[in-house]
């Protein structure tokens, strides 16, 4: 039997590796990483959505740097990538807050406008 990469035994052997030395992978993996954030970043944002660093910075100053929602600018965190789950298209950018609350709403327009409703009714 040949001793491919998906070989149970050499996985197994990589597994046992990875754990003997579990703490000096982690230190690489952050130095790697304080070395290289742009790098990270754009690697992420193409694994995530499809999109570059470039792309996202594009989109930032399209959006004037503020969230396409409530248009307020970043404090902490930077602006999230909003995306279609089912279609996996990119939409625009969102600070935390309102990607959290279209996350809860399920992305429902009408369970949206149903909330906007009741603070219109109970909150003026």
């Amino acid at each position: 039997m040949a001793y491919t990469k998906t070989d149970p035994r050499r996985l197994a052997t990589y597994k046992r590796y990875y754990e003997r030395n579990k703490e000096w992978h982690c230190a690489r993996g952050r130095e790697y990483y304080h070395n290289n954030k742009d790098k990270s970043k754009d690697r992420q944002l193409k694994r995530k959505y499809g999109i570059s660093l470039i792309e996202y910075q594009q989109m930032l100053e399209k959006q004037h740097g503020v969230c396409a929602i409530c248009g307020s600018a970043p404090i902490e965190q930077p602006l999230y990538v909003d995306h279609d789950h089912q279609r996996g298209s990119v939409r625009k950018l969102l600070c935390v807050c309102c990607n959290t609350l279209l996350g809860h709403a399920k992305e429902n327009p009408v369970i949206l406008r149903k909330a906007a409703l009741y603070l219109e009714e109970y909150c003026g």
